[in-house]
């Protein structure tokens, strides 16, 4: 649709698709040789909404500005994975090594699966009540130790397995898009452009180390807060040296954002005269990329992924080099 002369533009795309027979890597029991076998079983849609507003705010001889503000919404989901309960797509690599991504009939495609948190044991006499109710579960036999993390017993059997794991979320964002401005001032041309990203969530498994009081590597700042019998017997993170492999709720965080994305200046210079047409134009630029980042997230960039090379995993930041900040001068000749 176009308004007022062509100075506001609206565009808005609505789809749906389905795709089926998607090789899926499917778990065979060990006594059969293999590990696992790829399985003409996946089913999936796919459907979103996508507008694009476009609007000449100032048109005028020496002087013009133009905004672009784009929004989408898109909902991929797992339709059948042919009679299986779930299907990992990646696995903790440490201890149990439980189900982090993965697919379920009826779930995203994006699902993120773990355990629920409890924070941890406050007192021997926590650990002995414990033992009739069964409301919580450690992941080995010594960690039932005030100070250590504890999990909700999803099952109530008193033993911490792929039972408990649950589904903890959604890594596709609820809406996302960008806000692109462009100004003219006679010749020069600046622009400049912020991307964001509403909702979803994003793994951050360095905390299974750096988050666990572990001797192994350095630690997040909130584990200084962390549980001590004397200085600070009332906190939920760990004690000294509480590595313990379990993926769960308190390593998943908001990936909401908004990231200055590029601005760039244009200037082009006739030289024409003053090369007796030997040179048509002098064009002058000058960029800047990833400027800057507003996020809630505790790591670098909620938009890198380090297990990037399919669609199958968005956004798990086991370590991911952040996005870097560059400038940029460059000097184009025309002859």
């Amino acid at each position: 649709m176009s308004f007022f002369n062509k100075r506001l533009d609206i565009v808005l795309d609505v789809y749906q698709s389905r795709t089926s027979d998607l090789l899926l890597t499917v778990q065979l029991p060990t006594h059969v040789g293999y590990g696992s076998r790829l399985a003409n079983i996946g089913k999936t849609s796919n459907r979103g909404i996508e507008l694009t507003v476009n609007h000449e705010n100032i048109r005028r001889k020496n002087f013009s500005w133009s905004t672009s503000v784009t929004a989408a919404h898109n909902t991929q989901r797992v339709e059948d994975i042919g009679g299986y309960e779930r299907v990992s797509v990646y696995d903790n690599p440490y201890g149990a090594q439980y189900m982090m991504y993965g697919y379920e009939k009826g779930r995203p495609l994006n699902a993120l699966w773990g355990m629920q948190y409890a924070g941890v044991w406050k007192s021997t006499e926590e650990i002995e009540k414990n033992k009739a109710t069964k409301d919580y579960a450690s992941a080995a036999v010594n960690f039932y130790q005030p100070g250590r993390q504890r999990y909700i017993d999803q099952n109530k059997d008193g033993v911490l397995d792929n039972n408990d794991l649950i589904y903890l979320g959604n890594a596709d964002p609820y809406v996302y898009g960008g806000i692109q401005n462009t100004f003219r001032i006679k010749k020069l041309s600046v622009s400049f452009y912020f991307n964001y990203s509403l909702g979803g969530k994003i793994y951050n498994p360095t905390e299974l180390f750096m988050g666990t009081g572990t001797y192994l590597s350095n630690q997040f700042r909130y584990m200084v807060n962390a549980w001590h019998p004397v200085r600070n017997p009332t906190s939920d993170y760990p004690r000294a040296d509480s590595k313990d492999d379990i993926p769960n709720d308190r390593f998943l965080h908001d990936a909401t954002f908004l990231r200055f994305k590029n601005l760039s200046f244009g200037y082009p210079v006739n030289l024409n005269g003053i090369t007796g047409k030997r040179i048509q134009s002098l064009y002058l630029a000058l960029t800047g990329n990833n400027l800057f980042l507003w996020k809630h997230y505790n790591g670098y960039d909620p938009e890198v992924s380090t297990q990037s090379g399919g669609s199958t995993i968005r956004r798990m930041d086991n370590g991911a080099y952040p996005t870097s900040r560059t400038i940029t001068f460059s000097a184009e000749l025309k002859f």
